[in-house]
């Protein structure tokens, strides 16, 4: 009603304005029409707008409207109980989902470590693979904080501790024919690179008379050949697994060996043409 009398008076008002200035015969009445229509409209907009406020407002204070704002509420409140246990419950799932994943990669890594090797399969390797087959190896047989080395090794392809607690830097040489002095000298440039107490050369082949002699002259090397290999897997690597050990696990297995960020394959690369002569890839 209001609403109403208020558009009839702006109305009334705009028509008065408009028959003066036609009487007088200006045509700017004409144009004032144009705008005064649009406008009336938004007014009556804004108007009702308004209105319909104020009679929402006068219904919410009724026991109909309060009733109704406090269903909403209730509602509401519902709604916001049930988002959040669907979100604590996928966060749940979540958790169980990675709980799993790391078990399996444990079980994994367990396998992996305490897995037996016959020669054959020793032959089958791939460098990298040897080295991390000699860091397992050595791991077991007392050998501590082993890792392997990065690309530019400078002669040494893990380095760790000794059992008697000596720094040790060791040559996986993983090759076909006998090995010869080069190796010897090369692993006493890793010793000095590394500044190891200790040298070792393990392979799955044998070693000349003149790398046998040469390395007998510095206590500090050893030469640890085919049989050598074999009879350390027989010893320390057992044919069945063993049953999973959390606590050995979170010791020894866990971050073992770390890897180098970097490709190994440009390094076995680099190797396969320098060593090409005698050397199984």
């Amino acid at each position: 009603m209001r609403e109403t009398i208020t558009m009839l008076g702006l109305l009334g008002f705009f028509f008065l304005v408009m028959f003066a200035t036609l009487s007088q015969g200006n045509a700017g009445g004409l144009i004032m029409l144009v705008f005064i229509i649009p406008a009336l409209y938004l007014i009556k907009g804004h108007l009702q707008e308004q209105e319909r406020i104020r009679r929402r407002e006068e219904w919410e204070k009724t026991p109909e409207g309060q009733a109704y704002l406090q269903e909403q509420k209730r509602l509401q409140e519902e709604k916001e109980r049930i988002e959040k246990e669907s979100r604590l419950c996928e966060l749940e799932e979540l958790q169980r989902r990675q709980k799993e994943k790391e078990e399996a990669l444990a079980q994994t890594k367990w396998r992996n470590f305490h897995e037996w090797k016959t020669m054959r399969d020793v032959d089958e390797m791939n460098g990298l693979d040897f080295e991390k087959f000699l860091a397992r190896l050595l791991t077991k047989m007392g050998y501590k904080n082993l890792c392997l080395t990065p690309i530019n090794d400078q002669g040494g392809d893990l380095v760790g501790d000794s059992p008697k607690g000596m720094r040790v830097v060791v040559q996986a040489k993983r090759w076909k024919k006998p090995l010869g002095n080069a190796v010897v000298q090369e692993l006493l440039g890793a010793m000095l690179h590394y500044g190891c107490q200790m040298g070792m050369i393990i392979t799955n082949s044998t070693f000349t008379a003149a790398a046998n002699q040469l390395a007998g002259k510095d206590p500090r090397l050893a030469l640890r050949n085919r049989a050598w290999l074999n009879k350390q897997i027989q010893k320390h690597l057992p044919r069945e697994i063993p049953g999973f050990n959390r606590a050995e696990y979170e010791q020894v297995v866990k971050n073992a060996f770390p890897v180098h960020s970097q490709k190994p394959g440009l390094r076995f690369r680099r190797r396969r043409r320098m060593f090409r002569k005698g050397r199984r890839w």
